[in-house]
């Protein structure tokens, strides 16, 4: 016996056995005739993640018979399916009107669509769909269930109450209404009358009629909203699943169950006629996830992927060819001539269906890509995913509110809602750092609308908090507060995913510093002092030295109320106000300080103008780039008219009294104006920031120019005081803390001895890019300059790019730098520069890059008016999910031949299973005869 033959015996029957256990399958494809294709775009936006819990039971049920979660005969949802089919009649009906309408050459853009027809032809029009109705209303009425309906809360409009009974069976309620309605008048009878006003007639009837269609579709609402509860009594188990599992899907799950390839799939039916590919669609981008014709596997796990940001529903209606479609086909002001013409250049017929909630958001309308869908004879099907109305729900919008505030100050600010829960439920806003509530309110839902909540708390035990957490090394100007507004759950929310919205705050620590120097204690000086020293975020020094004043000379020293006696103690102020100060008080050395101050250290400069011409005698001291205006010679004589803003005081927040810019400048308008202002001219490089008319001309009040690394401020009047006329510190106080902290330098975040870091913002919007400030000193202190340095940006632990900082010219050892557009993410910034060891550069600030607010989840229904929009106009039909299974019926006449797949099953039969035997036995008698067992 040949030594090889036992080993062949076995392997063979094992190979047998194995192709018996996977049953592998022979598959064949052939395509008859001309098959249409179908490309389907599935709607993957954020939108689709959103779960529909406010759905009627039945409509529940439906779609849950539909995706095969329970069986076709467990319920009977024929009521919701009549009206379906009543809102639809009405809403064709309507659109047919419409058309006609719009026909007519005679329209006229200012008449009532009823008065739009005029000619003989246009009553024929109306006969013809006056029967077409009837007609349809004779067929449904036959099919309506003998059922009772408690018509007491419907009303029919223009209909007398009397003619709706408080209880009618539904066909009866459908006779009186609908077919018992007055009928078109005959045009033989109304000879007397004009074209028009018969034709006007014909159309009121008809309107009536497609009225009442819709209050019987609410009947219908009504009787299966109380079958819908004898369904729920009745603790069905099976009904009871088929809710839960609805109720814990998303949009973008249903839409994918439906796809799925099998038996009763949507997919199965529309293969068998058409080719079948179907496309992801997210806010940019058109991916091709699966088509019939490669026999793959149909990618069940698309709704667990990453969505869109954004819906964009264009691409969908753009894509011409069958592969990958480009990542800015979203971003294309209308469908190029490549698309427009693309499908004539294949004969197949091509249908378009969208998958979704139509909440489209982002790019071109796809409109006019529907229209070119429609000349191309390429309807497009929308199915609407979602309820037409909106859920209730509670959604927290936006929180409005300053990025940055003093540790011992107040945070206010306002948050936005959206309501459109039931009447009466309490609910409660708040604010928190961590478990610790800080701010919290109690309302009612019901109102319907939007609203608006002011909110004040207290930053200072959170920031407290969070600095006793942190490096006690290095000291920290500001700190990044992170807190969250929220709602509440209230029960019956539909999604409470969009209850939250951070608030990010940048606090000081540290209290602002301002030197205040006049010649003299006027009303302006008064006020501003006491203004600023009854606010604990600001540090003031006030000096007020000249003839006719305590001090003769300027009082120079180390305490409060004192001039700085060094350089280094005048760079510590944040802000200097200089008022009517003679100029013979400074010493040259110190005027050179006051130009420093400005031009290397960035602090701000305030000019507050008098009458004693002070101001104007420095400017042989100064240098003439420090002062933003030019004095002229001629005083103004007559009365200032009221203040405004300019176009650049428009735009400036400093300037902004309230949130609405076209009411804060309405604001300035209000605010007492100066009596005597000094006659000055902006000069160039200098913005006028408010100005008033004298007589015929305008003269300007507060200009503004840089110099250097800071800037100056001069205000043409020293009347500001009046501001407080009848509205005490509401505006005087508030412009004057906007307008310091706009000329004064932005702190830096963090420092030590050697660094100190700025990130600017405490949060970017996502794709912004972040400004880095750095000052580098030497260990003795002085600016560290011509070092090379870079900042390292960290995302999550790991480097995600590198700033290479440019030193500023004017400022002696501060580098600065932009990073790249920045995706969203916590980022931390670690410096490194020549001539600094690692210890030394160890501070690291820190920003964040908040991702960009869509309205995904700001709008709980789905967009009926648009996907009707859209199918129309490329000839489609609007189909709600509980319909998709009609899809592959509606869709039959687009293709002119069939795909045959049949399938064979190989290794699949009993003599296959005997061979196995056989040889195993031959195999067993061979070893056994030759002594081997």
């Amino acid at each position: 016996m040949a030594p090889w033959l036992l080993p062949l015996l076995r392997s063979s029957a094992f190979f047998l056995g194995m192709m018996i256990l996977t049953g592998p399958v022979l598959r064949h494809r052939a395509t008859i005739g001309d098959p249409g294709l179908v490309k389907i775009f599935v709607d993957a936006s954020q939108s689709m993640e959103m779960s529909d819990k406010h759905l009627s039971v039945g409509r529940k049920l439906r779609i849950a018979e539909q995706l095969g979660w329970i069986s076709v005969s467990s319920v009977d949802l024929s009521l919701q399916s009549l009206q379906d089919e009543l809102i639809a009649a009405a809403s064709q009906f309507q659109k047919q009107i419409n058309d006609m309408s719009s026909a007519s050459p005679e329209r006229q853009s200012s008449e009532p669509p009823s008065a739009d027809i005029t000619k003989t032809q246009a009553s024929t029009d109306i006969d013809d769909l006056a029967a077409a109705f009837q007609n349809w209303a004779v067929d449904f009425h036959a099919r309506l269930p003998d059922v009772a309906v408690d018509t007491s809360q419907l009303s029919a409009g223009g209909e007398d109450p009397a003619a709706v009974p408080g209880s009618l069976r539904l066909p009866e309620l459908f006779q009186n209404l609908v077919l018992d309605a007055q009928p078109v008048p005959d045009a033989a009878k109304t000879d007397s009358d004009s074209a028009s006003s018969s034709a006007e007639r014909r159309i009121q009837a008809l309107h009536h009629r497609i009225d009442a269609l819709n209050i019987v579709a609410l009947a219908v609402q009504t009787v299966a909203e109380l079958h819908d509860d004898k369904l729920l009594k009745e603790n069905d188990p099976s009904i009871r699943s088929a809710l839960q599992l609805f109720d814990e899907s998303t949009r973008l799950q249903r839409a994918v169950a439906a796809l799925e390839k099998s038996e009763s799939s949507v997919l199965t039916a529309l293969r068998e006629e058409h080719e079948v590919e179907v496309f992801v669609l997210t806010e940019s981008d058109v991916r091709r996830i699966w088509q019939s014709s490669a026999d793959t596997e149909f990618p069940t796990n698309m709704a667990s992927e990453q969505t869109g940001s954004l819906t964009n529903l264009t691409p969908g209606l753009t894509a011409a060819d069958s592969g990958t479609m480009s990542s800015t086909a979203g971003h294309v002001d209308g469908p190029t001539d490549s698309q427009s013409t693309a499908a004539t250049t294949s004969s197949r017929q091509q249908v378009h269906v969208l998958l979704t909630d139509g909440q489209h958001n982002s790019g071109p309308s796809p409109l006019p890509a529907a229209q070119i869908l429609g000349q191309q004879q390429t309807p497009c099907f929308a199915v609407a995913y979602g309820s037409p109305v909106t859920a209730p729900d509670l959604i927290l919008v936006r929180a409005e509110y300053p990025d940055m505030v003093f540790q011992k100050d107040n945070v206010r600010g306002s948050l936005l809602l959206r309501d459109s829960m039931p009447s009466g439920l309490p609910f409660t806003v708040r604010i928190i750092s961590g478990n610790d509530v800080l701010w919290h309110e109690t309302f009612q839902t019901g109102t319907g609308a939007e609203r608006r909540v002011d909110f004040e708390f207290s930053v200072e035990e959170p920031a407290n908090q969070l600095q006793q957490s942190l490096n006690g090394d290095a000291i920290h100007h500001t700190l990044p507060l992170e807190l969250q507004a929220e709602i509440v759950s209230v029960t019956g929310e539909s999604e409470p995913e969009n209850n939250t919205q951070p608030v990010r705050l940048a606090v000081v620590t540290q209290r602002h510093q301002l030197l205040i120097l006049d010649g003299r204690s006027r009303w302006e000086t008064r006020y501003l002092r006491n203004a600023f020293e009854r606010d604990d975020q600001w540090k003031v020094d006030t000096v007020i030295a000249g003839p006719g004043t305590h001090h003769k000379t300027l009082p120079r020293g180390d305490g409060s109320d004192m001039f700085p006696r060094t350089k280094e103690q005048l760079l510590a102020y944040d802000a200097v106000i200089l008022g009517e100060l003679p100029p013979e008080l400074l010493t040259e050395t110190e005027v050179r300080w006051l130009e420093e101050f400005v031009s290397i250290r960035g602090g701000g400069l305030v000019m507050i103008d008098g009458h004693q011409g002070q101001l104007k005698r420095f400017v042989d001291r100064f240098s003439t780039k420090l002062f933003p205006v030019n004095w002229l010679e001629q005083p103004l004589t007559e009365l200032p008219q009221p203040m405004q803003l300019t176009e650049a005081g428009r735009s400036m927040a400093a300037l902004q009294l309230v949130a609405d810019p076209s009411e804060s400048a309405g604001l300035w308008s209000q605010l007492p104006p100066p009596r005597t202002p000094i006659s000055v001219e902006a000069l160039p490089g200098s913005t006028t920031l408010i100005d008033t008319k004298v007589g015929q001309n305008s003269w300007p009040l507060l200009i503004q120019r840089r110099y250097g690394a800071g800037q100056t401020l001069y205000l043409a009047s020293d009347e500001s005081w009046r501001w407080r006329y009848k509205t005490a510190d509401t505006y005087h106080q508030r412009i004057w803390n906007q307008l310091l902290r706009f000329v004064m330098p932005r702190p830096f975040n963090i420092s030590n001895d050697y660094v100190s870091i700025d990130t600017g913002a405490i949060s970017y919007d996502e794709g912004r890019q972040a400004e880095i400030r750095v000052q580098l000193r030497t260990p003795d202190g002085t600016p560290a300059a011509n070092s090379t340095v870079d900042a390292i940006l960290h995302k999550d632990g790991r480097e995600a790019g590198i700033v290479q900082l440019q030193a500023d010219a004017d400022q002696p050892g501060i580098y600065r730098g932009s990073t790249d557009p920045m995706p969203a993410g916590s980022y931390d910034v670690q410096i490194r520069a020549s001539g600094f060891s690692d210890e030394a550069l160890q501070l690291r600030g820190e920003f964040v890059v908040r991702p960009l607010e869509t309205p995904e989840k700001k709008f709980t229904n789905c967009n009926d008016e648009l996907l009707t929009q859209i199918a129309d106009a490329s000839g489609g039909a609007f189909l709600r999910e509980g319909d998709l299974r009609r899809l592959p019926d509606l869709l039959r006449p687009y293709s002119s031949g069939r795909i045959v797949e049949t399938e064979t099953p190989l290794w699949q039969s009993y003599w296959w299973f005997n061979a196995m035997i056989l040889m195993l036995t031959i195999e067993w008698f061979l070893r056994k005869s030759s002594g081997l067992l």
